[in-house]
């Protein structure tokens, strides 16, 4: 049976959609039937990211690039409040002036950790960038840990759209960036469009380079689609997604509408419309199960793709997909090619009569199962 370690710097158990996309390729990596084992950060019980519900995976074997003690962790301490604020502010600043993110520091762990195993595959996977870092220290330690190291990229370094760090250049940045895919024998990108991007930046590395869309955690078969209410699951910030035309056609017709994530805009609630912040796994759900139409927009700048267009593909309602940003026309034919989803432009008219012709239409859908998690699973490998 083929072994594979799966590298990552942030806790598993920890929300994000990066690791939505790490579980749901776990996930079909043993539906594959290989055995897999985490390289991780332990997670600090009293963090406001950590849904326990999140990972339902039974490791083979688990390594800790840190321990966190918590039994003693689990009773909150008064100061816990200042700590925990004067840490948000040393990983903001550490973020903005280095090339890396924050959890960078725990690279020096890896030559404590004992890995007595040897591994057919090492998967590294961001975000966070450290994660690829961590695993090129970890071969630099023991370069026959693994036959082939696969790099998993959700999204770009020197292109990505969440790049806010000051204290490095165009230059330094991609000769890090280079530096790290130089050393990997395959490296996935989950965009189409990120990866012709990257092809093109570094031509020397272009062979090794491939797409793979991202993979849903399970199928998700919903009894009763008949609601007339829509649903938008994600975080918004203004500086990637403009959220408001789809807010303002909400509100100007009377759609009823969820919108939950965080974001740096204040919008307001009212009878039809529930804003809410990012909720656990189990409240999210509860909440797509009562939708009619899921609700995806997409960035309006940059390659990337979010995640959520892949997830709600698991189940079997229909998806209205937003797109904007310099690459819409290529996104409208990418995703008109699944035959799975509806696709408008990002303004309000083209919204509401988006949103107008789906309620009318009597059509069904299935689960996508072209990128189901034992199907992306099985060619990341091949």
């Amino acid at each position: 049976m083929n072994r594979v370690l799966f590298v990552i710097s942030t806790p598993i158990e920890y929300s994000s959609s990066a690791n939505m996309r790490n579980l749901a390729l776990i996930k079909g990596l043993i539906e594959n039937d290989f055995e897999v084992d985490l390289l991780s950060d332990d997670y600090e019980p009293n963090s406001p990211y950590v849904d326990k519900e999140l990972c339902e995976i039974n490791f083979r074997r688990r390594y800790y690039l840190r321990r966190i003690n918590k039994e003693k962790e689990e009773t909150p301490q008064k100061s816990n409040a200042i700590i925990t604020k004067l840490k948000q502010i040393a990983s903001k600043v550490l973020r903005m002036t280095s090339v890396y993110d924050s959890r960078k520091v725990l690279v020096k762990n890896v030559y404590n950790i004992s890995i007595g195993e040897k591994y057919d595959y090492m998967v590294s996977s961001s975000d966070p960038k450290s994660s690829h870092l961590i695993a090129l220290h970890l071969i630099q330690n023991n370069p026959e840990i693994a036959k082939v190291w696969i790099q998993y990229w959700g999204d770009p370094f020197l292109t990505d759209i969440n790049n806010t760090r000051i204290g490095f250049g165009w230059k330094k940045t991609k000769k890090e960036e280079r530096k790290i895919l130089s050393h990997a024998d395959k490296i996935v990108y989950v965009s189409p469009f990120t990866l012709k991007e990257q092809q093109q930046i570094y031509s020397d590395l272009k062979d090794k380079m491939f797409f793979l869309p991202v993979p849903y955690y399970k199928e998700k078969l919903y009894k009763n689609n008949s609601s007339k209410s829509l649903g938008y699951f994600g975080d918004y910030y203004s500086r990637n997604r403009n959220i408001i035309p789809l807010y303002n056609c909400c509100k100007n017709n009377n759609y009823n509408i969820t919108i939950m994530g965080d974001s740096d805009l204040k919008l307001d609630s009212d009878e039809n419309i529930s804003i809410l912040p990012r909720q656990s796994k189990k409240i999210v759900e509860e909440k797509e199960k009562g939708a009619g139409l899921l609700v995806c927009v997409c960035n309006n700048n940059g390659t990337q793709i979010p995640g959520k267009v892949y997830h709600y593909a698991a189940t079997n309602k229909p998806i209205l997909l937003i797109v904007d940003g310099d690459n819409k026309e290529e996104l409208k034919k990418y995703f008109a090619s699944f035959d799975r989803y509806y696709i408008c432009d990002n303004d309000e008219d083209s919204i509401n009569e988006a949103i107008k012709s789906i309620f009318k239409s009597k059509k069904s859908f299935l689960p996508l199962k072209c990128i189901s998690a034992k199907e992306i699973a099985k060619k990341i490998v091949e």
